[in-house]
């Protein structure tokens, strides 16, 4: 969650060419405009609100793509960007909810970004849960789509192993 302009950060290694997932919910909605997942360090690509519209932009330093999504609270959106900045212009594609926004282009040269910001980056209020993160180098890996959790059940461990009785039980019962 984030309030005040509250933002983490990871460490990347060094490229102009990224695709980010990232599962975004709104509690409350952002008081400012304010990138919510940027590159930075060399482009400043974004995913970014416009608290005039409460919508999610493409977006570079809070220059908006001509697109946005319109946005509301207790609902999960499930974001992907394409970010190019290997040349001029950068180019950003965004999609939310499996909705392609039109692409955002920025006229510059060329830059690399090593670090990914993840949160309300502008001082402001907002409640928002960011979730189910990936990162890949690769621009043909865009769209990522929808995420899921692979799940699993021990077999055995220093002193059980599944065919003991009663060991690593899934239900409530004596067996399974």
């Amino acid at each position: 969650t984030a309030s005040t302009g509250s933002w983490d950060s990871v460490s990347l290694n060094s490229s102009n060419k990224w695709v980010v997932r990232v599962a975004i919910y709104f509690s409350t909605l952002p008081t400012v405009n304010t990138e919510l997942v940027k590159l930075v360090s060399g482009s400043s690509l974004a995913i970014s609100f416009n608290s005039s519209d409460s919508k999610l932009y493409p977006a570079r330093n809070l220059t908006f793509g001509s697109q946005g999504f319109l946005v509301a609270t207790g609902q999960w959106y499930v974001c992907e960007m394409k970010a190019d900045s290997s040349a001029d212009p950068y180019t950003l594609d965004l999609t939310i909810n499996g909705t392609a926004l039109t692409q955002f282009t920025f006229s510059t040269t060329a830059a690399s970004d090593t670090e990914l910001r993840i949160g309300v980056q502008r001082t402001g209020t907002a409640d928002v849960y960011f979730d189910d993160i990936l990162l890949s180098q690769t621009l043909g890996d865009y769209p990522i789509g929808d995420g899921y959790v692979n799940h699993f059940v021990p077999t055995s461990d220093i002193s059980h192993n599944i065919a003991g009785a009663a060991d690593f039980r899934r239900t409530l019962t004596t067996t399974d």
